[in-house]
């Protein structure tokens, strides 16, 4: 038996937009990758004006955030040795963290998203599943790819995703609200 080893695809090539000459190699989807970075700041200046301040588990999604749009934009951009790496390891570790304090508190019969209200829920869902329609239509053999065009859909799924995850976080890490444990001045009423 004879193995044929070819060599790997271009970093980026499964996420339709044209791989190009010069030092933003996906210019649109490297740009979106930002929105992560945006993301955990203003997820960050939330946390950090709440009463009690910033948790562990609070840092924990800002870096996260941070770190998937820095990793995600050297891996759409310049494409640097080590980008995948970079892009894959703070996503699988939101997606970790989330899943992991979720079962915890399912697991302990504690509230998942304390205070949370219908508004917020809604937002997220719904950032989830723009996400995830223009990640599916979005690849390179999806119906909505062509990889010449500034739109791109893997780029939507950027900053939907951006989106939800920093909304989704602010609902995790918020403080439940119980008898001896003041209401937080931010939460919003249900509608």
């Amino acid at each position: 038996m004879m193995f044929r080893f070819s060599p790997p695809d271009p970093l980026g090539a499964s996420d339709c937009e044209a791989i190009r000459d010069g030092w933003l190699a996906q210019p649109t989807n490297a740009v979106s990758s930002l929105a992560y970075v945006a993301a955990g700041a203003w997820l960050g200046r939330r946390l950090a004006t709440r009463s009690g301040g910033v948790t562990p588990l609070g840092a924990g999604y800002v870096v996260l955030l941070v770190g998937n749009g820095l990793g995600s934009f050297a891996y759409h951009g310049p494409q640097l040795t080590g980008a995948e790496v970079a892009h894959d390891i703070p996503a699988v570790g939101l997606v970790v963290l989330t899943v992991g304090t979720v079962g915890s508190r399912l697991w302990r019969r504690r509230p998942v998203l304390p205070g949370a209200t219908a508004t917020q829920v809604a937002v997220t869902g719904g950032a989830a599943f723009v996400g995830a329609f223009a990640y599916q239509v979005g690849r390179t053999a999806g119906r909505l790819c062509e990889p010449s065009s500034y739109w791109q859909a893997h780029g939507l799924w950027h900053i939907s995703t951006a989106v939800a995850f920093a909304a989704l976080a602010d609902m995790i890490v918020r403080p439940s609200i119980t008898d001896d444990s003041p209401p937080d001045p931010e939460a919003e009423p249900d509608e």
